[in-house]
């Protein structure tokens, strides 16, 4: 008895062990996209390159009108999710996908086109992308990636 008491101490100790400073970040960080529900009025009307973070229903309200911004909150765990939109203007055809990385170590998502080899023509498509990460996520958009 004495003994499961100690081992259980001990265990107990060692799990309230604050966790290193160079641990990696808990979990993986998953990006979902949004396909659902998007905001009529969330289509760009110039092209650029533009990332924007809405962290709560009522940040999506701004940007959007309140019916609008509750269905897309629909697809949100708020606090511990964030909505990412991000603008975006890439040439073709072909028109590449917009793909990401994710660095864990940096917690860190990097959004991103990469064009087939060989002559594209000169055509401009511009776009919206709606994404679901985990709070306290960087998100960047660098347009091509060569």
């Amino acid at each position: 008895m004495l003994l499961t008491f100690a081992l259980l101490l001990g265990l107990a100790a060692s799990a309230a062990d604050p966790p290193k400073a160079d641990a990696e970040p808990a979990g993986p960080i998953k990006v979902r996209r949004l396909t659902k529900d998007i905001p009529a009025n969330a289509r760009p009307r110039f092209g650029g390159k533009e990332v924007t973070t809405f962290t709560s229903l009522a940040e999506l309200e701004k940007a959007f009108d309140k019916a609008a911004a509750a269905k897309l909150a629909k697809h949100v765990k708020f606090p511990g999710e964030v909505v990412v939109r991000i603008i975006y203007e890439v040439g073709g055809p072909p028109f590449p996908a917009l793909e990401h990385e994710v660095e864990k170590k940096k917690s860190q998502v990097t959004f991103f086109f990469k064009y087939p080899p060989g002559d594209r023509d000169s055509a401009l498509r511009l776009g919206v992308a709606f994404f679901v990460v985990p709070k306290g996520t960087t998100v960047k958009y660098i347009g091509e990636k060569k």
